[in-house]
């Protein structure tokens, strides 16, 4: 692997000469990629880029993760035992190559993470241990696309493009839940939401939210 600090990604950061780590690998010829934040996601922003020949690229500050890349899944480590204050100071950029399809995966949650995805070809996402203060922009779907999220919602905005067909599976109880024109200031146990025809389209997203929410909102952009 190679390590480089990346001035397309950190300039600013660098200007204020906080200490940080870059990174980045070579797409060579895979044809599919993965991320996988093994301890948690914090305060990182993920967006796709068009112009990269990189298979992905990455800026780190503060806590700097440990990054391992092996036939397209590039795995992201936040070495364990640090406290919420130390996590709450780092600070990430990645950027994907928008040419091969990508999953994202997260365990240990997310808090404070923006994921701009409207260029990327994405095929799935999954969520493991809660979402506190995040922001998903979806690209249109191609085919069946799952969205899931387990361990419960604290402010949580996913937005898609506008006609895609979506469906929305709340479960645990809801409190201010939104989606589209559709509002709801409580819910039960359960609460389905789906566009009109969609059982009917090749191409959507199922979105999956386990463990209860507060301020969850699915719209389109």
């Amino acid at each position: 692997m190679n390590l480089r600090v990346d001035p397309f990604l950190a300039t600013d950061l660098l200007q204020k000469k906080r200490p940080g780590e870059g990174f980045q690998e070579s797409i060579d010829n895979l044809s599919y990629g993965s991320v996988n934040f093994v301890n948690g996601a914090f305060n990182t922003r993920i967006f796709s880029d068009i112009n990269t020949k990189e298979l992905y690229e990455a800026y780190f500050e503060g806590i700097i993760p440990e990054i391992r890349t092996l036939n397209g899944n590039v795995t992201v480590d936040y070495e364990r035992g640090h406290g919420i204050l130390d996590m709450n100071q780092c600070r990430g950029k990645i950027s994907l190559n928008s040419f091969i399809p990508w999953e994202l995966i997260f365990h240990g949650g997310v808090s404070g993470v923006t994921a701009d995805l409207r260029e990327l070809n994405l095929k799935s996402i999954n969520i493991f241990g809660g979402v506190n203060n995040a922001r998903i922009l979806l690209p249109e779907p191609d085919g069946n696309i799952p969205v899931k999220v387990t361990g419960g919602v604290k402010s949580l905005e996913i937005l898609r493009p506008k006609k895609s067909h979506a469906r929305l599976h709340a479960i645990g109880g809801a409190a201010r839940l939104s989606f589209d024109q559709n509002r709801k200031a409580f819910s039960g146990d359960e609460t389905l939401f789906e566009t009109p025809a969609y059982h009917d389209a090749g191409d959507r997203y199922a979105i999956i939210v386990g463990g209860g929410s507060i301020n969850l909102t699915v719209r389109t952009y």
